[in-house]
């Protein structure tokens, strides 16, 4: 591998096996930009991932492998496929052009080399991409100051529906921490876990589970006893208020993942996996996993939180409950992933148990 010590214009990944062909190209660019040459295909890709890399200069007759072969293995790599690949051939051959461009070439240079002719293609190509990329950083800052925002008004919400029962955001807080917990986790109970963006939506959405309190009457919500039979049956409506809002948003603006992930949990969290629970007494996978989900952590921060009509339990008297004397209520997969990671949400409530 040949290298240069400074980084001038960008830097270039050279991959070809022909030493005066190499010696050539690197002498014609060296003066503008920072050259890396390679002379094996399998070599590439780890050294981009390491180092990154501008631009790439590809011979397509590599002696271990095909530079379409190296294209694919870089275009495939979320790290790497974004680096504009250019390739060196011996000789112009429209299939071969048409192939590599499907691939995700973005240009060809012909042997015989014209230096002029390499470095225009080589500066045109890394300005583009660095303008790509200064275009991406903006979109992303964008968008995340958008989510950042919306998340906001989401939780603002929540909290006030939570807090007309005398809730804080707290409660908000310990309800998204828990359902992450297990949501990343479900490996662990034989589920597929969520991450990514899967994973924030499921998150964010948790926090409007009981946004239908805001139509409960306050003489209901703010009573320092329990419920009468008739008091908790209009209580029980809440579900199906929050799941009607939702659902009237989206008829306003559209549904999304996160809007159908909101409904089901609004409208599902108080069933329970044997059937008893409410409002439509429906049970095992009936319900909507992220309701299933949200149902075990709701109901761990209703034990161990205290309320007027009841003490609160602690955490172990909680895992206790929840796994012996009333496993029937959940799912039984999320139950281990739950036993697994019961710490977690004792961490969890540490930090958020001030209301």
């Amino acid at each position: 591998m040949r290298e240069t010590t400074f980084d001038k214009l960008g830097k270039i990944v050279l991959v070809e096996d022909e030493s005066t062909v190499g010696s050539l190209i690197c002498s014609i660019l060296e003066t503008h930009f920072d050259v890396s040459w390679l002379t094996e295909g399998l070599s590439v890709l780890p050294l981009v991932q390491e180092f990154g890399a501008d631009l790439i200069l590809l011979d397509i007759g590599l002696p271990d492998i095909s530079g379409f072969e190296v294209c694919k293995l870089l275009k495939a790599d979320p790290a790497t496929q974004t680096i504009p690949i250019i390739f060196v051939t011996g000789h112009s051959d429209p299939n071969e052009e048409t192939l590599g461009l499907r691939l995700g070439a973005v240009d060809f240079v012909t042997k015989p080399i014209r230096a002029d002719m390499l470095l225009m293609r080589v500066k045109s190509h890394i300005e583009l991409k660095k303008h790509r990329d200064d275009l991406r950083s903006i979109i992303d800052e964008k968008t995340h100051a958008l989510g950042h925002a919306y998340r906001g008004v989401i939780t603002s919400m929540a909290i006030l529906a939570e807090c007309r029962d005398e809730e804080t955001g707290k409660h908000v807080q310990r309800a998204k921490n828990y359902v992450r917990v297990l949501a990343e986790n479900l490996h662990l109970g034989g589920y597929d876990s969520f991450a990514g963006l899967e994973l924030e939506l499921l998150t964010e959405s948790a926090v409007l589970h009981d946004v239908g309190k805001i139509g409960i009457r306050d003489s209901i919500l703010e009573k320092p006893h329990r419920l009468t039979a008739e008091e908790f049956e209009a209580m029980k409506k809440h579900t199906l208020l929050g799941r009607d809002a939702i659902a009237k948003t989206e008829q306003l603006f559209g549904t999304s993942t996160f809007l159908r992930c909101a409904r089901d949990i609004a409208e599902f969290h108080h069933e329970r996996w044997d059937g008893t629970g409410y409002p439509h007494g429906i049970g095992g996978t009936e319900i909507p996993l992220c309701a299933r989900i949200m149902a075990l952590a709701d109901v761990y921060d209703a034990l161990t939180m205290p309320r007027s009509y009841k003490r609160k339990y602690s955490h172990d008297q909680a895992v206790h409950m929840m796994t012996l004397e009333s496993p029937g209520h959940f799912d039984p997969q999320l139950l281990n992933v739950f036993r697994h990671k019961a710490n977690a949400f004792q961490v969890i409530h540490a930090k958020y148990q001030t209301l």
